[in-house]
Formats: C-alpha cells, structure tokens, sequence
C-alpha cells in the first residue's frame, strides 16, 4: 500500500456534510420554527416537544442525506478514483522535486535493458501506454468530479424542496394538536364547574 497522502475524498465527504448543515441550519432555525407556531411555544411542554421535534427532524434529515450522498460516491467509485488522483499528483511533485519535469521523460538505459526488451521496445511503447492511460483516467476523474458537484447542487436543492414539504405537512399536525389541547382544557372546565 502506498504512503501516499489520500485526501480528496475526504475533503469531498466534509464539503457533503458541510453542505446539508448549512441547508439544514438555514431551512430549519428553531427561531423561525417558533415564529411558525407561537401558541404552542407559549405553553412549556409545547415548546419542550417542539425542539424535541425540530432536533429529531435535523438528525434524520441530516443522516439521510449524508447517507445518500456516501451512496452516490460509491455508486460512481470516487473513493478510488481521488485516491488514484492523489497518487498521480503525489508522484508528479516527487518527480518535479527530484529535479524532473511533469512531462519529461526518464532517460532509458539502453545497456542495461535485456535484449528482448530492446528488440521488442516494450519499455518505451509500454511507457506512452501507461501515461496515455494516466491522462485519461486524470481526464475521466475530472469530468466525474465536475458530475458530482452538479449532483450534489441537485441534491442540495431536492433537500430544501423536501424540508418545505415536511413543513407544509407538520405546520397542520401541530395546529390540530393545538385544537385538541385547547378542546381538553375546556372539557376539564365544564366537568370541573358541573362538580361545583
């Protein structure tokens, strides 16, 4: 296994998570959740069960959403693509600090080849293979990371379409609990002044 530092992936898994707090934190304020219901933060217990509620929304969505996000990496390989990706730069700058170019190329020492690698000149053509390959999976991890951030836009904007909708559909839940509460302490009322 190689020493080489590996840390495109994991500077792409932060950006992920980074990405859906911010969403979350901008789409789901407890302050502006209380502002959506101030008669159920008036009472105490309501206040206490919705940050309950709005601190359990924030985790699922929030692990959901990172969960998705590890599947589409997986889906598409980019653990080991960047890996790839971190080894081909790690081993340009150890060839540029060696006092050699990017694209230079390495003298071949022709007296020390075998003979059949000389008749055959497997060690230069096999050398172009293996740099043409080399840019085309450079190449290939480019327009995959350019895909991935496109993906993870959409991604981003699904979740904000999607904490709209659980706010469409929470905001009625809580009024009716509302109602219902309301109605409870009215019914205890008249029992209580039927007992007078």
């Amino acid at each position: 296994m190689s020493s080489t530092p590996r840390v495109r992936f994991q500077r792409l898994q932060v950006l992920g998570r980074r990405a859906v707090e911010e969403v979350l934190k901008t789409s789901f304020s407890e302050e502006q959740v209380k502002q959506c219901y101030p008669n159920i933060v008036e009472s105490e217990a309501g206040a206490a069960k919705l940050e309950t509620g709005i601190t359990r929304l924030q985790e699922y969505l929030h692990d959901s959403t990172v969960t998705e996000f590890n599947h589409i990496y997986d889906e598409n390989s980019l653990p080991q693509k960047l890996d790839e990706l971190d080894e081909l730069i790690h081993s340009a700058q150890e060839r540029e600090r060696k006092g050699g170019h990017v694209n230079e190329e390495k003298q071949v020492e022709i007296e020390k080849l075998p003979a059949d690698d000389i008749m055959s000149s497997m060690v230069l053509s096999e050398k172009k293979d293996v740099l043409g390959k080399l840019r085309l999976i450079y190449e290939q991890l480019c327009n995959d990371n350019d895909e991935m951030l496109r993906s993870l836009d959409e991604k981003s904007k699904e979740n904000e379409t999607f904490a709209g909708k659980i706010f469409e559909i929470w905001e009625p839940i809580l009024r009716q609990q509302d109602v219902i509460q309301r109605g409870s302490i009215q019914n205890d009322k008249s029992l209580y002044m039927s007992t007078k």
